[in-house]
């Protein structure tokens, strides 16, 4: 790891900045996990159509014909050990990356921290900057989890899966393209409404445990001027209102699931709808149907997700 210095941190409030600043010292375990989960993503994204291939080599093995079968087979091992592979060769760079962002961290502001004048900390606690040294660090572990596992496999899944239905089928295709183009905006704008909450919720967290931290630390002072139910009020007071706020981001993240699993469901419907109206159209156009019916349904699975807030 270089050498960090108090004038690289980012002078910003911005998450983005600092994010980028830790993650520079591990560029390489940051190309290797985002690497790791693109193709991992892309790859699990196709497992729904080799059902079909399984499921249309059953049936013909009962007139002899074994071949598609055992391809379809092959293919499905082939598939889910290489993405299995995939997905834990990400886990493993992603943790050198998330652990080396966290000891960057807090090297980084630290050293900063240790530039500051001697009025600056007599007029702070010294429990309340320990709580925001340690929460940027397992901030910055948490940032690694959320883009790795969370938004960037749900970004290529979505993306490899419109590739393959709009493909199979034009109309499905433009089904789930009308979809795209109602929920990710719709996920934007409730995303850039949380981040205040979320901000206020961790801040509230920092000054709890920096209170927490020096009420221990001056409980000899505390019992020697007998104010020991002020500072028992004092702390109550501040856990309940990072209580509150916590709550509210809770909250906040529950209400964009639910609104997302409302919008699947009237996706899934559609497709279901127009898979037995090609049914009935005749066998051709359902065939193409079937097959981007089950991607629909690997995208069901990933935008209900209880991580996939976006």
């Amino acid at each position: 790891m270089r050498s960090i210095w108090r004038d690289d941190v980012p002078r910003t409030t911005n998450p983005l900045s600092f994010f980028i600043f830790v993650s520079k010292p591990h560029l390489r375990m940051v190309l290797l996990s985002t690497s790791f989960v693109v193709l991992a993503a892309a790859l699990t994204s196709f497992i729904p159509y080799v059902y079909k291939l399984v499921t249309e080599g059953t049936v013909l093995l009962a007139s002899g014909v074994y071949q598609p079968l055992v391809a379809a087979v092959g293919l499905y091992f082939f598939i889910s050990t290489t993405s299995h592979l995939l997905w834990r060769a990400s886990g493993f760079s992603g943790m050198m990356w998330a652990t080396g962002m966290r000891a960057t961290a807090r090297s980084a502001l630290f050293s900063h921290l240790s530039h500051h004048s001697y009025q600056y900390f007599s007029n702070r606690f010294a429990g309340s900057l320990l709580s925001k040294l340690k929460q940027a660090g397992d901030g910055s572990k948490e940032m690694v989890n959320m883009f790795l596992w969370d938004f960037l496999s749900f970004f290529i899944t979505l993306i490899t899966s419109f590739i393959i239905v709009f493909t199979t089928s034009i109309w499905a295709g433009l089904i789930l393209f009308a979809f795209l183009c109602v929920i990710v905006p719709f996920n934007y704008i409730l995303s850039k409404k949380r981040i205040p909450i979320s901000i206020a919720a961790q801040n509230a967290e920092t000054v709890l445990n920096g209170a927490t931290v020096d009420a221990i630390a001056n409980m000899v002072s505390v019992h020697e001027y007998v104010a020991r139910d002020a500072e028992n009020e004092r702390l109550k007071s501040l856990n309940l209102r990072r209580r509150a706020l916590g709550l509210k981001n809770w909250q906040f993240s529950e209400w964009l699931l639910l609104w997302n699993g409302l919008f699947v469901n009237i996706f899934f419907g559609t497709m279901v709808f127009f898979r037995h109206i090609s049914g009935s159209a005749g066998d051709s156009y359902a065939r193409r149907y079937r097959s981007s019916f089950g991607n629909g349904v690997a995208t069901r699975g990933v935008l209900c997700s209880p991580q996939s807030t976006i």
